[in-house]
């Protein structure tokens, strides 16, 4: 085994779990989102199809990269990136303010957006993602319903839980990364050990069959 190979193994194996377990999440709350977005009639039908294609169909390229587990980061940090894009183009889909209390669609992919930062940026812009997008949110919504006193209660309420979920998301990624880092340093460790106690062993063995080679002569 390549002693590069022995010194990913475990991170490698566990970027693979990853990437499934967020392909089937990510495939669960996009059919949801889906349904949701085909649902409403105060839609201008031409901007909502062109945000829904700007949204499903790199989400549905994320997912099928992550569960055939082929460019998972490529493909996950194109959805990171057209998902705020599409947030800010969204309010354009409607012909009237949802009501408050109302959960939109593009509400459904916020934490999916943010768990694709996780599994394609390094760790500072996981950080960013997972704070900039709900508010991102919530600044679209407010502006959206003239920060009215009931939209600030909704949205606010429904930007903390994006917020929570998403740091929960992002520290479970990055506790089984480190401990994968962990495992893989002491297996790289014991591999390097035990081949210099093979050296020494082989020289060793060496030494003893010329000494002896010696004495015979």
């Amino acid at each position: 085994v390549p002693p590069s190979e022995v010194g990913s193994f475990t991170l490698k194996r566990v970027d693979r779990g990853l990437a499934v377990v967020v392909g089937v999440g990510s495939l669960v709350m996009g059919l949801q989102s889906l349904l949701a977005a085909l649902g409403p009639d105060m839609t201008r039908p031409g901007w909502n199809l062109a945000v829904m294609t700007m949204v499903f169909v790199p989400l549905a390229l994320m997912v099928i990269a992550c569960l055939l587990r082929w460019r998972v980061r490529w493909f996950a940090a194109v959805f990171a990136i057209v998902y705020p894009l599409a947030l800010l183009l969204w309010p354009l889909t409607l012909t009237e303010t949802p009501r408050s209390g109302a959960e939109p669609w593009i509400l459904d992919l916020i934490n999916v957006a943010t768990v694709a930062a996780v599994v394609a940026f390094s760790f500072p812009l996981q950080i960013v993602w997972t704070i900039g997008v709900p508010i991102e949110y919530a600044v679209v919504r407010l502006v959206q319903a003239g920060f009215s006193p009931d939209a600030w209660i909704a949205v606010g309420l429904d930007v903390t839980f994006a917020l929570i979920l998403g740091a929960i998301l992002m520290t479970i990624s990055w506790l089984f990364r480190a401990v994968a880092v962990e495992v893989d340093a002491s297996r790289m460790a014991a591999v390097e050990s035990f081949s210099r106690a093979a050296v020494v062993d082989a020289v060793e063995k060496e030494r003893v069959a010329v000494a002896a080679l010696m004495h015979d002569s």
